[in-house]
């Protein structure tokens, strides 16, 4: 969780408990719900656990970067200057292309990825969070890149430095807007940036292995349990 906001959905629910990735989590839960909670790390290091072997042949042929830009949800519509990102990309040194594009369900539904595949980028997708691969496919995207880049700290950088990824956090202006007005108090708030540190370094900066240490912490992987 990047941020202290909670959408009363999520303690709303009917389950009368709370599983929950890292003590961070459990904090900031505590404060808003009385329901106990036990810390067990990201559903991402277990889908990790499950396809281990797979992610390390997709490794060794690994090769340039892999670029989320910044997406939009079921509710909130973000916008930005996408050409001004595609700029960015085309400029990369040498080392970080080919350039890929991940786009979000919601993005491709709304058509922004046209903008990239007209510039001759070439795109794809985890799928939708709905679906029993999308942790699987969004795995094995990051094991086949070398670098990744995206001008959102949201969840993405974290699963990618957890994969051993350099990250570069490009920042943007953005405007975004809420399609249901009745939803704007459960319209999630920015992202912390504070906790965004060395994840603001330029590509080629040696700094994989302190994104690696936050995003470690930030999932709980030291909270993760074994199958019994």
């Amino acid at each position: 969780r990047l941020n202290d906001d909670i959408w009363d959905l999520e303690i709303k629910h009917p389950l009368n408990f709370l599983l929950l990735a890292s003590k961070r989590e459990q904090e900031i839960y505590s404060k808003r719900c009385s329901k106990p909670s036990i810390v067990i790390g990201s559903p991402f290091y277990y889908a990790k656990r499950l396809i281990e072997s797979q992610l390390k042949e997709i490794g060794k042929h690994a090769s340039g970067t892999i670029a989320f830009p910044l997406h939009s949800t079921h509710h909130v519509t973000n916008y930005f200057n996408h050409s001004n990102f595609i700029k960015y990309l085309r400029d990369l040194p040498e080392e970080y292309h080919p350039v890929h594009i991940c786009m979000y369900w919601r993005n491709i539904q709304i058509g922004h990825h046209r903008s990239y595949l007209d510039e001759g980028f070439q795109c794809t997708t985890a799928g939708h969070i709905f679906d029993k691969k999308f942790l699987f496919r969004l795995l094995k995207i990051f094991a086949s890149h070398k670098y990744f880049i995206t001008n959102e700290f949201g969840t993405s950088p974290l699963y990618a430095a957890a994969m051993g990824l350099p990250v570069s956090i490009i920042k943007q202006d953005y405007k975004r807007k809420c399609e249901n007005p009745n939803l704007v108090a459960d319209t999630p708030m920015p992202p912390d940036f504070s906790l965004a540190g060395c994840f603001n370094a330029a590509p080629g900066e040696d700094v994989a292995k302190a994104q690696r240490e936050i995003s470690e912490d930030i999932l709980g992987f030291k909270s993760l349990l074994q199958p019994a």
